[in-house]
């Protein structure tokens, strides 16, 4: 094997510079993963042959024996111990794969431009990492303030429709069924019709928030189609 050594900001990433595989030290992975060294160093020793491999890589100080993660096993273990590096991570990788796929090569300055746009350090990433995050915060926040502006609205509504019941001398079928805690199939729309027709008084209209709109039937026609019926109390103001 062909290795060399890589760190940029305590990153530590060991390279076999003719097959393009790509390792990271013990090291390097706890640094990725945020674990403590120690706990990846007894992880990798249950590992697989081929996972993890003890190898000879030049250093500052000299050629030193190191433990190194196959590209393999730390895509395993990423996604649990970093799933926001993880997702980067993938990020980066899925255009090459989906190119590779399709068979389609793209010219060097569209390759430079599309790996400028990518972070070029662990610091970089992070800070993407930080900046996506801190832009879901934010987009849940407007998501949840707009969704309490819609609760308040629709109270509204209902609100205007009760009022509407109670100014003037008309009543729907929800207002009187919930004022007489009966369902409000115990009455007809088609009864209270007729009874309008009968005492010469239209029905009116109200919004709601249930129905979008809701018929209000004159007191009058609520004594000839059901006689007894407890209504609301009229405030004295005339019918419009």
């Amino acid at each position: 094997m062909n290795l060399t050594r890589f760190e940029r900001d305590g990153l530590e990433l060991v390279i076999d510079t003719v097959t393009g595989e790509t390792f990271a030290s013990v090291r390097g992975y706890a640094r990725m993963s945020g674990k403590p060294e120690s706990t990846i160093r007894d992880r990798s020793k249950g590992a697989r042959k081929a996972e993890v491999i003890e190898a000879e890589i030049p250093t500052p100080g000299g050629v030193q024996s190191a433990r190194l993660l196959a590209e393999d096993i730390i895509t395993d273990w990423i996604v649990e111990d970093n799933p926001s590096l993880a997702k980067t991570m993938l990020k980066a990788g899925v255009r090459v794969f989906l190119h590779t796929a399709a068979g389609y090569k793209v010219s060097s300055s569209e390759i430079a431009s599309a790996v400028h746009s990518l972070p070029q350090t662990y610091v970089e990433a992070l800070k993407a990492l930080v900046q996506a995050e801190e832009e879901k915060e934010r987009l849940a926040l407007e998501n949840s303030m707009q969704a309490a502006q819609i609760d308040e609205l629709e109270e509204d509504v209902d609100r205007l429709s009760e009022i509407t019941d109670e100014l003037f001398d008309y009543s729907s079928i929800v207002r009187v069924a919930k004022l007489n805690s009966v369902n409000e199939k115990m009455y007809s729309w088609r009864k209270l019709k007729a009874a309008s027709k009968i005492k010469g008084v239209e029905v009116k209209h109200a919004p709601c928030q249930r129905y979008g709109v809701k018929n209000l039937y004159h007191h009058d026609a609520w004594k000839v189609a059901y006689p007894g019926v407890k209504l609301p109390a009229m405030t004295g103001l005339a019918t419009v």
